[in-house]
């Protein structure tokens, strides 16, 4: 890399240049939570816990991820009735609600 491509690559990784400063404040307390939470955590329930938030992330930058997590989740339902019955929705149904907010957010 040459030099013009360095300064280029400084420049936009400053935070003043893409981000406000409460955003950063809100993503470190985020980071921080997240990280007192797989620390306390069983391995299992720390492990379900990235993978829902990466699937989350993944949906917001493209819904249609969301729709394949909703196509795998979707036949579970007797399992979800027999072993949380308490739970109003099923696994399928929270994940389509997550996808079209995700869709409507991407439209807007």
């Amino acid at each position: 890399m040459n030099e013009q491509h360095l300064s280029r690559f400084r420049g936009w990784l400053r935070w003043e240049s893409w981000m406000p400063g409460w955003v950063w404040g809100v993503l470190a307390l985020g980071a921080a939570a997240s990280g007192l939470a797989l620390a306390r955590l069983p391995l299992l329930w720390a492990g379900i816990g990235l993978l829902v938030a990466i699937l989350l992330i993944a949906t917001l930058i493209d819904p249609l991820v969301g729709l394949g997590v909703v196509l795998v989740l979707g036949p579970t339902k007797p399992l979800t009735d027999y072993f949380v019955p308490e739970l109003p929705l099923d696994l399928g149904q929270i994940a389509l609600i997550v996808t079209l907010g995700a869709w409507f957010l991407h439209a807007a």
